[in-house]
């Protein structure tokens, strides 16, 4: 799934100093995988990825399609989840 830029930024300063909060929450809270955000955890540290504003979504609000595309995603994710559990 591709986030925009302007919510990937919004995650990765809750993760970054100075909030400095745990992957794992700010993961939950924005419903989406902790391997996600150390993955742009690492891009930035190597220089592969800047914070910056996106010019597309400057509220930094997530559009309709992005929302129902999460939405689906965590509901494939219940249903593993209870039928592996």
């Amino acid at each position: 799934m591709k986030y925009s830029k302007s919510f990937r930024n919004a995650v990765l300063k809750k993760v970054l100093p100075p909030s400095n909060r745990s992957v794992y929450s700010v993961a939950k809270e924005a419903g989406i995988s902790a391997i996600t955000i150390n993955s742009w955890m690492a891009k930035l540290k190597d220089g592969k990825l800047e914070i910056e504003q996106d010019e597309d979504n400057p509220a930094g609000e997530r559009s309709m399609k992005e929302k129902l595309d999460l939405l689906l995603e965590y509901q494939k994710g219940r249903k593993k989840t209870k039928v592996n559990g």
